[in-house]
């Protein structure tokens, strides 16, 4: 490749955006009419907000890191903790101010259940609601968050695992009227969500969301897809 490998297997950073920065490309994308959409992954995917506020973790005393590559990771925020969850509407709120899209997405994919389990405030809140699996919890979570950022007049947006993983209220999910982003499965991310009379995009991990690898000569391979109205 022209410019040598695109993955070294280095940590890349730290590295950050200030707000006056991250103004600048909202201005920039609006000029050529194109709105950014921003996405914070929460409960999980939060490994390094864990790392830097472990008291809005399920384990305070750690251990806590900030990932440095893919993956699925147990270390999640506490979600029956109501400092934890106010921590959480700050954050929207820092990125409200700074993204004025309709839609802000909070990801929602790809969490365990396994902090929640082993919490004390988890356990609590699992039997004061009477629910019948921990990723109930995570359902609430979206619930909370989605009528905050009606509140502020915008709308929620979230991965289809908050659909599509067993144990979640699909009718409180119905509730949030969340745009569901399907990714895998996608086929069945978006079934779900127009049964429940929720949006949906059709962003199939590959070539949608995830490319595949380059060649080495040639640039990138095609990517064919197929689009289905559902």
């Amino acid at each position: 490749m022209q410019h040598g490998a695109y993955w070294t297997n280095r940590p890349h950073g730290p590295y950050f955006y200030t707000r006056a920065e991250l103004k600048d490309i909202v201005a920039y994308a609006a000029e050529r009419h194109i709105e950014v959409i921003p996405e914070i992954d929460m409960p999980g995917h939060f490994s390094a907000a864990m790392a830097a506020y472990p008291q809005f973790s399920c384990n305070p005393s750690g251990p806590h890191r900030v990932e440095t590559w893919g993956g699925v990771f147990t270390d999640v925020l506490n979600v029956a903790d109501p400092k934890a969850v106010r921590f959480v509407k700050d954050i929207l709120d820092e990125l409200m101010d700074i993204f004025p899209s309709k839609n802000i997405h909070i990801g929602g994919d790809e969490c365990p259940t396994t902090a929640w389990e082993n919490n004390k405030q988890c356990q609590e809140m699992y039997k004061r609601l009477n629910l019948t699996s921990y990723r109930q919890l995570q359902t609430h979570f979206i619930d909370e968050i989605s009528t905050y950022l009606r509140s502020k007049g915008r709308k929620i947006s979230v991965w289809n695992e908050t659909v599509t993983e067993k144990g979640a209220d699909l009718q409180l999910m119905k509730k949030t009227g969340a745009t569901v982003y399907c990714w895998v499965p996608a086929r069945r991310g978006a079934e779900i969500a127009n049964e429940l009379g929720l949006p949906s995009i059709y962003t199939v991990s590959r070539p949608l969301l995830h490319q595949p690898r380059p060649r080495k000569r040639g640039g990138w391979p095609p990517c064919p897809v197929t689009v289905r109205i559902i």
